[in-house]
């Protein structure tokens, strides 16, 4: 309804790429599954490595129309008492619940055929206090494994500690997972001896669980030096023979405090942009970009290089984002597109694609309510488990789409991811150009930037708000278009058809028409050049 010199929408602009090498994760976008929840193979209602075997198509293979993505990142398969699996009793075994180690090598023998890495959740900060190490603990401080926790015979002013045996140990979270004292080489060295365990099975990367806290300090502060100096023993001693091991770490901070984790002697090589997902879903909430802006900009200055970023929308530990945008399908097509535009490696959550929400009465159901089973279907079982066979938890329900099958023709939200996740796998510059010229223009609620290579440029805008724009121009100057350059061919790639878009080559702009409200317009601008 009005002109606009901002462009109101998705607009990416793809030229040339240089053929360069870079991290296997820079040319990722990761999936998590909550193994539980993902698929029953064997009719006992809950999940398991053979299940995700038998989905492998649905999130990548060339034979069909698959999700398209090239890592998973599995929640913890280790032996625990709880269902989340965050407490770990043995780090060497698969839980009997999710399989056995020859279904957890055949997963990955799978998985790597199809171009699929694999991602262990690795809770190292704590174990279970089931867990032979702790249980040998207790039996006195000449125990060898004594010095593995923090035992104190006082009990200290700060943190929680808990009583036992008339001693006192501490644990961040709670008394079934005891911290682990990472000051102590013994433990130091098995962890190295477990990262290589896994890493000899084919495992290619880790996320460090709450990696913050792996040494408090003296009144129970995180981000110590010498957690610092704990992540980089270990991650300098696994890269040393293997070198293309992933290690991402969950630093649920602000960007300044992700940004210390990246310092010149390597620790982490990605982090989880929690700033910038609440930047987003607020901006969404509220039709503005602008705490979304502050956000990026914030990344900017304080991150290193935006390639540490791992972006995403929510995981099993927040409310999803269907049910934070109350279902809006229009608004979640809108984070995806963000998602795919960002730098870094991008990571999504199992059911996103679909638009699950947190289950009934989820103020009751805490964290399980993001963690629900997989709706593959809308028939009794949902596809997730055999009919009949009651789920280890119940099933979202909530309406006729909310299901793979229900999604996989026509305009969905799953069709929308499966489109953004393929242009951004055939998009050098969408996977390894840097961020720039981050601007907001809140009178349109627009948001732009430009990811940037060499020889190429894609230029992406957001529009947050839910006005239709009748008419919209974007700029560009001449470093931002190839020399010689002496025409442009357009092309549509992604959008409503009612969007016209043309390229003026006398004032470098595009200039789009029609563009409906919280809509998406992807172009490709090529050169032509003169043959004179």
């Amino acid at each position: 309804m009005k002109r606009a010199h901002f462009l109101a929408s998705f607009v990416f602009i793809f030229l040339s790429s240089p053929v360069f090498s870079s991290p296997w994760w820079q040319e990722s976008v990761i999936y998590e599954i909550f193994v539980r929840s993902f698929q029953d193979s064997n009719r006992d209602g809950i999940g398991d490595l053979r299940g995700i075997i038998q989905r492998l198509d649905y999130l990548k293979t060339e034979k069909t129309n698959s999700l398209g993505v090239n890592a998973l990142w599995l929640s913890p398969v280790f032996p625990s008492p709880s269902y989340h699996g965050y407490d770990v009793v043995d780090y060497r075994k698969i839980h009997p619940e999710f399989g056995s180690l020859e279904d957890f090598n055949q997963l990955i023998q799978q998985s790597h055929f199809r171009g699929i890495k694999i991602i262990l959740d690795l809770p190292v900060n704590h174990s279970s206090s089931q867990n032979p190490w702790f249980l040998s603990s207790q039996s006195g401080e000449d125990n060898p494994y004594r010095p593995w926790y923090l035992w104190r015979q006082e009990k200290p002013l700060w943190g929680n500690w808990f009583l036992l045996n008339n001693f006192y140990y501490y644990s961040f979270f709670s008394s079934a997972m005891p911290q682990l004292n990472w000051k102590n080489l013994n433990l130091i060295n098995e962890v190295k001896s477990i990262l290589d365990f896994w890493i000899q099975k084919g495992v290619d990367g880790f996320r460090l669980d709450a990696a913050r806290y792996y040494v408090p300090g003296i009144g129970g502060e995180s981000d110590t030096s010498e957690t610092h100096q704990a992540i980089q023993n270990i991650v300098k001693s696994t890269k040393a023979n293997h070198p293309e091991t992933l290690f991402l770490g969950e630093i649920w901070a602000d960007s300044k405090t992700i940004a210390s984790y990246f310092p010149q002697t390597q620790e982490l090589d990605l982090a989880f942009s929690f700033p910038l997902s609440y930047g987003l879903i607020d901006s969404l909430n509220h039709n503005s970009p602008s705490r979304f802006f502050n956000s990026l900009l914030e990344n900017k200055t304080d991150m290193p290089s935006s390639f540490y970023n791992a972006p995403f929308l929510t995981n099993h530990d927040v409310e999803r984002i269907a049910s934070q945008l109350n279902g809006d399908e229009k608004k979640l097509i809108l984070a995806a597109s963000c998602l795919m535009a960002l730098p870094g490696t991008p990571v999504m959550y199992f059911g996103e694609e679909i638009g699950m929400r947190d289950g009934v009465g989820a103020n009751h159901l805490g964290d399980l309510a993001h963690r629900l089973p997989m709706q593959w279907n809308l028939k009794e079982g949902y596809g997730f488990t055999e009919p009949k066979t009651e789920p280890w938890q119940p099933f979202l329900g909530d309406g006729e789409k909310i299901s793979v099958e229900a999604q996989e023709k026509g305009e969905t939200l799953l069709n929308e991811y499966k489109k953004l996740i393929a242009i951004r796998n055939s998009s050098k510059t969408l996977r390894l150009g840097e961020i720039e010229e981050i601007e907001e223009n809140p009178n349109l609620g627009t948001l732009s930037w430009k990811r940037v290579l060499p020889d190429s440029t894609v230029l992406f805008v957001a529009n947050f708000s839910p006005k239709r724009i009748s008419e919209l121009d974007a700029y560009f100057s001449k470093s931002n278009l190839q020399a010689g350059a002496t025409a442009f061919t357009v092309k549509q790639l992604y959008g409503s058809p009612r969007i016209k878009a043309t390229f003026q080559t006398k004032d470098n702009l595009l200039r789009l028409r029609d563009i409906p409200p919280f809509s998406s317009v992807l172009i490709d601008l090529k050169n032509r050049k003169s043959n004179l």
